[in-house]
Order: structure tokens, then C-alpha cells, then sequence
């Protein structure tokens, strides 16, 4: 799996996601891991690492959460 650039939460992600579809983003509240009571232990902060990606192939570009939204917004509508 390869990632891009960027480390999100979930509800930064979701408002990026809105915002690039057009819709409005201020109807998203995020609430606290402790808050959802889930059974299994979550990590606060986590992502994947792309350094060695990134070493392999330096001239690979990974495009933002924003910029793949709206090229699959362009295909769909396409």
C-alpha cells in the first residue's frame, strides 16, 4: 500500500473529502476515541511511512487527499 504526502485524522480527512465534492463540510463533528467506546485499543496518531518509497523512486510525485479526490470526481463525472 502507498500513501501520500500528507497524515490525516479521519475528520480532516472527511472535511477535505466534503470540501472537494461540494458539499458542506461544517455538518462534520468530530468526536474523541474514548467517546466511541470501541472494544479494541486505537492508536491516536497513525500513518504510513513513505521515506522509502520516496528513496526508491525520487522523482515520484504523491499527489494530496485533495488532488486524488477531484481526479476520481473527474473520472466519475467524465
Amino acid at each position: 500500500h502507498v500513501s501520500g504526502p500528507e497524515v490525516l485524522g479521519r475528520l480532516a480527512f472527511a472535511r477535505i473529502v466534503a470540501s472537494e465534492l461540494g458539499l458542506d463540510a461544517s455538518w462534520l463533528q468530530g468526536v474523541s476515541t474514548a467517546e466511541l467506546g470501541q472494544a479494541a485499543a486505537r492508536p491516536l496518531a497513525a500513518g504510513l511511512a513513505t521515506e522509502k518509497l520516496r528513496r526508491m523512486y525520487p522523482r515520484l510525485r504523491l499527489r494530496t487527499v485533495a488532488e486524488s479526490i477531484a481526479d476520481c470526481k473527474a473520472e466519475l463525472l467524465a
